[in-house]
């Protein structure tokens, strides 16, 4: 119900942990989009997703997708905090890298690709990040 009111995604605030791994993508030159879920029945949420980007990561993105399914998008690195869209994009891509920012919904989640970023192992991320850059 809250995400249904008009303008929540637009006034969401840049969430610490996502900015911390957006920086680190930046450093190491991978092209960066962001890949988002759009609800199926609030479609203004859509408008203000791709308006919220466009203000607060111009400098950083090549462009917003918005999709109902994760797993249907390429990528060799997702930044996701939701188990089951991680779950959805990883089944597609095993070698796939996954950050996840920490919160109350992914504490116990665990898979060998993916790096639950907490705000303390940011030397972790990084080394993560950059071998799968530097992958084949």
């Amino acid at each position: 119900m809250i995400t249904s009111q008009v303008g929540w995604f637009l006034h969401l605030q840049k969430f610490k942990l996502g900015w911390d791994v957006l920086e680190i993508a930046k450093e190491i030159g991978y092209s960066i989009s962001v890949l988002t879920k759009g609800p199926s029945t609030k479609h203004i949420a859509w408008s203000e997703k791709v308006e919220w980007c466009n203000k607060h990561l111009a400098d950083y993105i090549d462009g917003v997708t918005i999709a109902h399914d994760k797993g249907l998008v390429y990528g060799a690195l997702l930044v996701d905090d939701w188990p089951d869209y991680v779950e959805s994009w990883l089944k597609h891509r095993p070698r796939g890298l996954v950050i996840m920012p920490a919160s109350d919904l992914n504490v116990s989640y665990t898979h060998p690709n993916v790096v639950r970023y907490d705000g303390s192992n940011i030397y972790e991320v990084r080394q993560r990040m950059i071998a799968r850059f530097n992958a084949p």
